[in-house]
């Protein structure tokens, strides 16, 4: 009777597992959610902007996984969000945007501008849509999310996001 050998590495368990390692920036969390608040400031003409972080760290952490920060004026009213972190903990697929989008060029960095439909509640005349900026650069993938987008918000939030990945990275 025939008989097929199969390997078997990998299927045995291992007495001392590889363990992943996220790469870490030498920056905080706190450096981070500094970067753009005054894009947000600017862009909404907010005097004062209230800054959270979105995941339970504190702001002197050092930026890994799961880092990401949204803005709100003083009386609650959002503006967005920014993110970064190691590509390979990115949940995003790049070949997955099911919403109108554009790619940009910074500084020779690719940015996909991801333009978000406008709410069937809300004035086409008058609404804007979310716009949310993705770049990858060396394995780490920034995001920028705003409401209200337009080409303006997408130029100066293009460069603020390289400028960030650049600077945040290491």
């Amino acid at each position: 009777m025939p008989m097929m050998l199969l390997s078997g590495c990998g299927l045995l368990p291992h007495t001392h597992p590889e363990k992943e390692i996220t790469p870490e920036s030498s920056h905080s969390i706190q450096e981070l959610c500094d970067f753009p608040r005054q894009f947000f400031a600017t862009r909404y003409d907010a005097n004062k902007i209230e800054v959270s972080v979105d995941a339970t760290k504190p702001m002197t952490e050092k930026i890994s996984f799961g880092n990401g920060c949204s803005y709100r004026t003083s009386d609650q009213n959002y503006l967005g969000y920014v993110s970064l972190l190691h590509s390979a903990d990115a949940i995003t697929s790049p070949q997955q945007v099911e919403h109108s989008s554009r790619t940009l060029t910074v500084d020779g960095v690719r940015v996909t501008e991801i333009a978000k439909p406008i709410p069937d509640y809300a004035d086409p005349a008058t609404a804007r849509p979310w716009f949310e900026l993705i770049a990858d650069i060396d394995g780490w993938e920034g995001k920028l999310g705003f409401k209200n987008g337009d080409d303006q918000g997408t130029q100066v939030g293009a460069r603020l996001l390289v400028d960030m990945i650049r600077k945040l990275k290491g």
